[in-house]
């Protein structure tokens, strides 16, 4: 299925709805019986002109998502007698729950990730089973759980888990990030042309703490996201690694761990 036509109309609707929200929001700093005569104009004016915008698009919109009449956006009337300012923030709030309504039918037609990040995902699931195999039981279900909030559009969340199993797995090597770098690189398991140079680590640490801590405005979207879980795959693999070098880890140790930390 295309979905572009479908993701088209979720970009109008969702700025249509930002701009009823920020003209209702404007209203809320204004105190109504001093409120200019200016404000009042300027109000209605652009509410009108978002109204227009709306009852252009409704009859499109249900056409392509199917809806008949009853349970369809409806078409929206202007406030009898062109209306004063209160009818207009009526009709402004009701315009606010057309758009919703079809925020959320357009959301029910749209698939959160690309036919290819759907693939590099089956395909890290398909790399990491034997690794997975090999590590304690408490990675897979982390990262099991990481894809599935993915694969739903939850991105932030799947971020979170993947965030946390780079850190885990990063703390399981001792040191500062430099050291543990250089521990990494003694044992020949990063090198500047391999699978995971020095770059890799420090650009897996900093995403994960930025997700995890650091930074609250890191929203992923799904290119992100899919980022992350495939960083996650490459650290579990070279976390393998690392357990076969018995640079001071043992799988026996960390399932002891696991289990502790579980009581």
């Amino acid at each position: 299925m295309d979905e572009t036509p479908f993701r088209a109309a979720l970009g109008f609707f969702e700025s249509l709805r930002r701009q009823i929200l920020e003209i209702l929001q404007s209203r809320e700093r204004w105190k109504p019986l001093t409120m200019r005569l200016e404000d009042k104009n300027l109000f209605i004016k652009t509410a009108e002109k978002l109204l227009e915008q709306y009852n252009q698009e409704y009859l499109r919109i249900n056409d392509l998502l199917g809806f008949d009449f009853p349970r369809g956006l409806q078409y929206v009337n202007r406030p009898n007698n062109n209306g004063d300012y209160n009818d207009w923030l009526a009709t402004m709030r009701v315009l606010l729950l057309q758009c919703d309504k079809a925020i959320e039918g357009l959301n029910s037609k749209i698939f959160p990730l690309t036919g290819e990040q759907s693939l590099t995902l089956k395909r890290l699931e398909e790399d990491i089973q034997k690794t997975l195999s090999e590590m304690p039981e408490i990675f897979e279900k982390n990262l099991t759980e990481a894809i599935k909030e993915c694969e739903n559009g939850c991105f932030l969340g799947s971020a979170l888990i993947s965030a946390r199993i780079i850190c885990y797995i990063l703390d399981k090597i001792p040191g500062n990030l430099e050291e543990k770098i250089k521990c990494l690189r003694k044992k020949g398991l990063i090198k500047e042309k391999g699978e995971v140079p020095a770059q890799y680590i420090m650009k897996a640490d900093k995403k994960a703490r930025d997700y995890l801590s650091h930074d609250l405005k890191a929203l992923p979207n799904s290119v992100e996201t899919v980022e992350l879980l495939c960083i996650c795959g490459r650290l579990l693999k070279l976390l393998r690694k690392y357990k076969e070098t018995n640079c001071n880890f043992s799988a026996e140790n960390l399932k002891e761990e696991n289990e502790g930390n579980q009581k």
